[in-house]
């Protein structure tokens, strides 16, 4: 594919998802969220396949997220509940590739303070406050194998959906190959109307995928 084709697919592909979960009726509550077929779990990127989730899906709250790289988890479908668990068990960490977690928020106001994190990690220097405006996307490096303890401040008028009520959150995350993922840009997912626009927040949005994570990697 070249990178046009690929953008095209990706957008199709984000396009399908939020239809598949009802667009405007974000999933809440979601564990863990795995993106599997041709087109997720086999994105060039880790990052690729994150932003199909994030934006395709939307999963209000704090979820771990990962790929199934390998194709496994449609034969596991076929077989009885008892022995998808098992299978789950034994091959989770070898196939499942962890992409990291992501906060997903909703509500607020534009341009305001959406949410405010702390992240807590043994042995490392403590994170924060990381100030995460309503429309941001921010990334924060957590690798595979690490886990952090997440505080997330919420002001008023955001929400993490209703399993996760209250303005101030604790809760233990994992990373992986994209790592700890602050998304404060609402849902349903809204790109401006004017051409120009629209493409520089797309663009926007994509680099920030891509970029390597910082404290500091934000967009408008």
């Amino acid at each position: 594919q070249t990178d046009d084709e690929l953008a095209i697919t990706h957008a199709a592909t984000r396009y399908l998802l939020a239809q598949a979960v009802g667009e405007g009726s974000p999933i809440e509550g979601l564990d863990l969220l795995i993106g599997c077929g041709r087109t997720i779990g086999a994105a060039p990127r880790p990052q690729q396949a994150a932003q199909l989730l994030l934006d395709g899906v939307r999963p209000l709250g704090i979820t771990q997220l990962a790929v199934d790289s390998a194709g496994v988890l449609p034969p596991l479908g076929a077989l009885e509940d008892g022995e998808i668990a098992e299978g789950m068990g034994v091959l989770r960490d070898d196939l499942l590739v962890p992409l990291g977690a992501a906060v997903v928020t909703r509500g607020g106001r534009a341009g305001q303070v959406a949410m405010r994190v702390n992240v807590h990690r043994v042995g490392w220097p403590d994170e924060g406050p990381v100030e995460v405006r309503n429309g941001q996307l921010q990334i924060l490096p957590l690798g595979r194998g690490q886990s952090a303890e997440v505080e997330v401040e919420l002001m008023p008028g955001v929400s993490l959906g209703g399993a996760r009520p209250g303005r101030r959150i604790h809760a233990n995350v994992s990373g992986g190959a994209v790592g700890l993922l602050l998304d404060a840009r609402d849902m349903p997912l809204a790109a401006p109307r004017r051409t120009d626009d629209r493409r520089a927040v797309l663009s926007a949005w994509r680099d920030t995928f891509l970029r390597e994570p910082s404290a500091t990697a934000s967009i408008p």
